[in-house]
């Protein structure tokens, strides 16, 4: 397959690189769209080659919107060096999580329900302990 660089395709605002591979020699790659900023910040740095050889998407929060990801299907979590191929390693996420679903309305139609991770675990923490206090007071009458 032969290259090309087009500079100024389809519409006259494009720069078009058609190639198999497009290889960057450099740390950061910066995407900027002025009439899209809001904040005062310096640089948008969106993809980072870091210190310890890993990539880092919106490096030092540069995008203050933060980053969008749509249609993931599947997060690997790194696997330390050294360890068994077997071993399962942690994917850690700083903050809470929650998820929606879509619910039905009694009136027809449906409606977005937000589900709060630690809720539900606090729920079904309190349906353990209460059990096992049940379980407890019917070995007491045995």
């Amino acid at each position: 397959m032969a290259t090309d660089v087009r500079l100024d395709d389809i519409d006259g605002t494009y720069v078009v690189l058609d190639a198999r591979v497009v290889k960057a020699l450099g740390s950061d790659l910066m995407l900027d769209s002025a009439e899209r900023r809001k904040s005062s910040k310096p640089f948008r740095r969106a993809l980072v080659h870091n210190q310890s050889d890993g990539l880092t998407v919106n490096f030092n929060g540069d995008y203050v919107g933060g980053i969008t990801l749509v249609g993931v299907t599947e997060v690997v979590p790194q696997r330390p060096p050294g360890t068994l191929p077997a071993f399962i390693p942690n994917l850690v996420v700083r903050g809470g999580i929650s998820y929606e679903v879509q619910g039905l309305k009694l009136g027809g139609g449906t409606t977005t329900i937000t589900v709060t991770l630690n809720d539900e675990l606090n729920k079904l923490q309190s349906q353990i302990t209460e059990l096992t206090d049940r379980l407890a007071a019917l070995e007491a009458r045995l």
